[in-house]
């Protein structure tokens, strides 16, 4: 395979993470917004309405970006005391889409993501801290490619409001950088960078 498409491929890897950031509204205007009526509330993610991208170096050149199509999880939300809030996900790793079938299986590959024994990306948040109005941080511990660490992502509160349904939804986005050797996904180094930089954009319905 062309190595201009290998190395596209390892960029996907970052973009597991970003679920996460979603779990971060606070006291405040935005808490207010969100739940104005419930200490406590929790959101499932809409993957239909989600996505989780990334970002990479190729040859130190271009940046290059792809996407995972398969995302869930939930976001526990409590207004009053942001540090109890929590977030869980995970990301399908088969579910790496570059636009290029090729590059896509080579990253479902052992090379990379190795999906068939590292099916899944999993976070689970450990601190929530708020940093400004709407802005978060999460901290948690995130597992890829077999290897668990913790990562620290800042977070947005984007607003909330019914769906087409009527349903209550609430948007978050996430980003965050990480570097790919640390999860032991070392591939290529001369003609793919190092850092990963993940965007995560959530938006999540209230149970209940």
């Amino acid at each position: 395979m062309n190595q201009s498409i290998l190395a596209c491929s390892a960029l996907l890897f970052g973009g597991l993470l970003l679920a996460p950031l979603v779990s971060q509204p606070d006291s405040g205007d935005a808490a207010a917004r969100l739940a104005p009526s419930v200490a406590a509330t929790t959101w499932t993610v809409d993957p239909v309405h989600s996505s989780v991208g990334f970002r990479i170096k190729h040859c130190q050149t271009a940046w290059f970006y792809g996407r995972f199509d398969a995302l869930s999880g939930s976001v526990t939300l409590d207004p009053e005391k942001p540090e109890a809030s929590s977030v869980q996900f995970a990301v399908e790793t088969g579910s790496v889409n570059t636009g290029n079938k090729d590059r896509d299986d080579h990253l479902r590959s052992p090379d990379f993501f190795n999906a068939k024994v590292n099916p899944k990306i999993a976070f689970q948040s450990t601190k929530v801290a708020r940093e400004a109005k709407d802005r978060y941080s999460v901290t948690g511990k995130l597992s890829l490619h077999g290897v668990e660490k913790e990562i620290v992502m800042t977070a947005e509160f984007n607003g909330s409001g019914k769906n087409v349904q009527g349903a209550e939804i609430a948007g978050f986005e996430a980003s965050f950088q990480l570097n790919r050797s640390d999860f032991g996904i070392t591939a290529y180094p001369d003609a793919l960078g190092e850092a990963v930089r993940i965007t995560v954009a959530i938006e999540a319905t209230k149970q209940g």
